[in-house]
């Protein structure tokens, strides 16, 4: 088989490539390892061991199948702000050769092609200019619909109408070979277990950060020192409880936001002049709800969640469960999305105010993929360092300090003696974009440096890791780079 480019991986960033390039007139195959999460995801996952600290994201935090892991995650988006971009004194990181202006148009592109309507794709890209009096700033992520949060089904339908992408599922990668600037070949094993190969002129990996590290290393493309180092991701803890006094009225304040069939959910950033001021790295709060097993709203939220991974199930018990106490709650539910356009808060949950912290890019912080025999090995060497917990501390303090709980009807419970930091799946860094060849592992283009046919789109191309969600700059720098090969081939 001969293609124009071949894309690794069927995720949300490589489907938004594969359009791309296909709307070029270039000829385009997407190989994925799975059908669907559940396919062959147990029997491709690696023994993972860890250097440092235990990382869930590394075993739970990824999968293969159409779709990649818009199959299991909840659609969130997040556009970075200009500052996101510019390098700081106080952290040892190289600097994005690109910058928010760079990505605008490519935010619209990606937020136009997941469904996103008009008043959503305006608020998100609404930058932050002004300078807040606290700590803190209001900005909304948005929730896609859950019709509309696996990626793969309305792409499929449209790939199925062009003659321009061919979509290669159970298809796993064991070689990527490079002959010269123009030329590559990827070699597949297919689900009989033949092998088959792929000649094009380009490759794109677009195989989750893990995955694309694993890749790189395997092709031997790179020689980068940073080769799947300055792995990082985002840390989050539960800073404070609290106890709901008046549920209208922190709906009416402080809750997520209903536009149209999406939810705008409000988080509180770290001001960047408050940042500056205390050399501190980027942190946000926000509020989780903490629902019993049996209230109506957990059992819903479990229900769709299964939906979206393709299983769609209630256990009996649950069911009986939402007859006998779903009418009231349901009740309040409807008068929230109705009357007030905002989620309801269940009577009977707690609030956990969370801060989410930036990791910085630490060059003893990597991932490394090995074999022993025929298996697949992930060593990972991940830390949560006194950084974070600075930011942590003190964003923390001086976030709740300032807070009108009467306005917000709640009632402090307790606040946290010691934060339980765990990763949020947000895996970052590894083949991170450089300007200069000794700084990282691909240009600003994308492409690795020394082999300009080789490109890798991602989150692992990212020098730090930002305030948020990676997912919508990821898939703004890969439109950004996929602008570019119809010049370059």
């Amino acid at each position: 088989m001969h293609r124009d480019v071949a894309i690794v991986g069927a995720g949300a960033v490589g489907l938004v490539v594969a359009r791309a390039l296909a709307a070029t007139g270039l000829s385009v195959a997407v190989i994925e390892a799975g059908t669907s999460h559940r396919a062959r995801h147990a029997d491709l996952r690696p023994h993972v061991s860890y250097d440092q600290q235990r990382h869930e994201g590394a075993l739970d935090g990824w999968t293969t199948g159409l779709g990649g892991t818009t199959q299991l995650w909840g659609g969130q988006l997040w556009a970075w702000e200009d500052y996101e971009f510019e390098q700081r004194r106080y952290v040892e990181a190289s600097p994005w050769p690109v910058t928010r202006d760079d990505l605008d148009r490519h935010y619209e592109t990606f937020l136009r092609s997941s469904g996103a309507a008009s008043r959503i794709r305006e608020t998100l890209l609404t930058r932050h200019d002004a300078v807040a009096a606290g700590p803190a700033y209001t900005k909304y992520s948005a929730w896609l619909p859950w019709r509309k949060r696996n990626f793969y089904p309305p792409f499929q339908r449209e790939f199925a109408r062009s003659a321009g992408v061919e979509i290669l599922a159970e298809h796993r990668v064991i070689q990527i070979k490079v002959h010269g600037s123009d030329k590559a070949t990827v070699v597949v094993e297919q689900s009989s277990g033949d092998a088959a190969r792929i000649d094009c002129r380009a490759v794109v990996l677009a195989a989750g950060t893990l995955g694309n590290i694993g890749l790189l290393q395997d092709s031997q493309a790179s020689d980068s020192p940073w080769l799947g180092r300055g792995f990082m991701d985002h840390v989050s803890a539960r800073y404070a409880t609290f106890a709901v006094k008046n549920p209208v009225r922190f709906v009416r304040t402080a809750g997520a936001v209903y536009g149209g069939s999406s939810l705008l959910t409000p988080r509180f950033v770290m001001e960047p002049a408050y940042a500056q001021k205390h050399e501190l790295l980027n942190a946000f709060a926000h509020w989780e709800v903490e629902l019993p097993p049996s209230s109506p709203y957990a059992i819903l939220r479990e229900g769709l969640r299964s939906a979206q991974r393709g299983t769609p199930r209630i256990r009996p018990s649950d069911a009986l469960r939402l007859l006998r106490q779903g009418p009231r709650e349901l009740a309040f539910g409807a008068y929230c999305a109705a009357a007030l356009r905002r989620r309801p808060l269940p009577r009977d949950a707690r609030l956990q105010l969370r801060i989410d912290v930036e990791q910085p890019p630490r060059f003893d912080s990597a991932v490394r993929w090995s074999r022993n025999g025929g298996e697949r090995e992930l060593h990972v060497g991940w830390t949560i360092g006194r950084e974070e917990r600075a930011a942590f501390d003190t964003f923390g303090s001086d976030f709740v300090g300032s807070l009108d709980l009467d306005e917000l009807g709640l009632e402090p419970v307790a606040v946290a003696a010691e934060p339980a930091f765990r990763d949020t799946f947000h895996m970052m860094g590894g083949t991170r974009i450089s300007a200069n060849v000794a700084d990282g592992v691909v240009d600003a283009g994308l492409a690795v440096h020394g082999a300009p046919n080789v490109l890798v789109v991602g989150a692992s191309v990212f020098p730090t890791g930002g305030v948020a969600n990676p997912t919508m700059t990821a898939a703004a720098l890969a439109l950004r780079a996929a602008a570019g090969m119809k010049d370059r081939l």
